[in-house]
């Protein structure tokens, strides 16, 4: 996970030495079935890339709200929603620094009504936002994404559920292109 952002930083700067390089491995008419392929992929992973930036959003105003009016601190909740994008990353540092404000005597909340707003915030997350605003930006049925999720999670961990709705977005893409190619023969 941590090498993720330098692997994608030198693949965007070195773009056209990757595709070059690529495209001599295929012959022109591998090239010629490949090509709708793959940017059918990258489109539906930058749809996944802008439905995760719509769940960061409201979740981020979800959380700033709450914490607002609870703990009067709207920093807590705004780095809560932005660091959704690491699973447990964003829930378990707005439960910790909630819970040190808390302590500190400045906030009235206790450790279970933290608990407590933020499971909400995890279920509203994980169960009905992220389901429905990624389902729909790729196409894929909520159901779908939810069992992506714990099959993968349950399986592979917290890589699992990072990379879950990204292989489940390249996967649509290649049955849609699977089930075409076979009614087309």
């Amino acid at each position: 996970i941590c090498l993720f952002p330098i692997i994608l930083f030198f693949s965007i700067k070195n773009y056209e030495i990757l595709i070059g390089y690529f495209s001599k491995l295929f012959s022109n008419e591998q090239k010629h079935f490949l090509r709708p392929i793959i940017s059918d992929v990258l489109a539906s992973l930058s749809k996944y890339i802008r439905g995760q930036a719509i769940v960061i959003f409201i979740m981020t105003f979800y959380y700033i709200t709450i914490t607002f009016f609870l703990h009067g601190s709207i920093f807590i909740g705004l780095i809560s929603g932005l660091l959704l994008f690491i699973p447990w990353l964003g829930i378990l540092t707005g439960i910790t620094l909630s819970m040190i404000y808390s302590l500190s005597g400045t906030g009235d909340l206790t450790i279970t009504s933290i608990l407590i707003i933020y499971g909400i915030g995890y279920v509203l997350e994980h169960w009905l936002v992220l389901p429905y605003f990624i389902g729909n930006s790729l196409g894929i049925h909520p159901i779908i994404i939810i069992l992506c999720i714990l099959v993968l999670g349950y399986s592979f961990g917290l890589v699992g559920i990072v990379l879950s709705l990204p292989l489940t977005a390249i996967l649509s893409v290649l049955v849609k292109h699977s089930y075409n190619l076979y009614t087309n023969s």
